[in-house]
């Protein structure tokens, strides 16, 4: 690993020692490595991302927190490459961008390492621009400096059986449990579909505003008598910032809570978007890929978002 990553980094034209190179600002938000070593691999790889340059000055302990993160999952390489080029897409290009494309690097390099078992054509294998190392691996691509970004491959050179299906459970009162929902919240890119009986959380609030600011398509559906209450966010969300909001209006209530990410993701539990249920309940939710939850929560929240279009 050690000899393949000092390739990569060296074609980038950065060192690779962790005490050699004290030069990257700290700009962003930083992420301790006790923060670090409490999230699950997929929220790992958006938060160190996001949070570089930070996590190169003490590079080895997040190599660390990784290199344990992929020996206890089932790595796809081309998932991974994925996530890694969506979160650099998010970023807009600035000067801390140097220390963000090493840690990058970093991440996908471990990745294609670790997954030894796995059968993936290098990245671009069907692009004609890419010949020149279609007979190499990902890996031996990067680090001979003859790697050319091909995003299609990425998605579809592994067979449908490798992607991986996870359930992330999350349990409350726990900081570390919300942080998994404000961040799945934050990791929307084109849409975001929240059904919920309440939001009185101020963070979650101001989680949905950066969303829709940021032009991801939010829709909220609520409960009419709920929204009034003390505390809500709801009316404000719909009033002061124009995000649509439909209500049930109903004497029963609407009581679901669940919200579905870029038509991908789902999140759903008994958790209330409330601080009084992050801070002092029993509660709990799951995040989750499962096609088979995606489609069932999308089609149940097209079927309220019509059926409440009157209010």
């Amino acid at each position: 690993m050690g000899d393949f990553m000092s390739s990569i980094l060296s074609c980038l034209g950065i060192s690779s020692n962790d005490g050699g190179n004290n030069s990257y600002p700290v700009s962003r938000p930083p992420l301790t490595s006790q923060q670090a070593s409490q999230l699950q691999l997929h929220d790992f790889i958006n938060r160190s991302i996001e949070s570089s340059p930070s996590v190169m000055h003490n590079k080895s302990a997040f190599v660390s927190i990784y290199s344990s993160l992929l020996a206890n999952n089932q790595i796809d390489p081309g998932l991974i490459a994925r996530q890694v080029e969506e979160c650099l897409a998010r970023l807009a290009p600035n000067d801390v961008q140097r220390g963000t494309d090493s840690w990058a690097i970093q991440l996908i390099g471990m990745a294609i390492d670790a997954s030894t078992a796995a059968n993936y054509p290098p990245l671009g294998a069907n692009n004609n621009n890419n010949n020149n190392h279609q007979n190499s691996s990902y890996s031996q691509a990067l680090a001979n400096n003859n790697y050319q970004p091909n995003p299609a491959p990425v998605i579809t050179s592994a067979p449908a059986s490798k992607s991986k299906i996870y359930v992330k459970p999350y349990f409350f009162p726990s900081e570390t449990s919300f942080n998994a929902l404000r961040n799945a919240l934050l990791d929307a890119k084109s849409t975001l579909d929240i059904c919920v009986f309440s939001i009185t959380d101020n963070d979650i609030r101001d989680a949905i505003i950066k969303k829709h600011q940021s032009n991801v398509r939010v829709r909220i559906i609520s409960d009419d008598d709920q929204a009034k209450t003390l505390g809500s966010d709801v009316l404000d969300l719909r009033d002061q910032y124009n995000i649509p909001v439909r209500f049930d209006n109903m004497a029963s209530y609407m009581h679901n809570k669940f919200a579905v990410v870029d038509s991908a993701r789902v999140i759903t539990g008994s958790y209330n978007w409330s601080k009084n249920a992050r801070k002092n309940n029993q509660e709990n939710i799951i995040i989750t890929n499962s096609s088979e939850a995606v489609n069932g929560f999308s089609a149940e929240f097209e079927k309220l978002w019509s059926q409440f279009s009157n209010s």
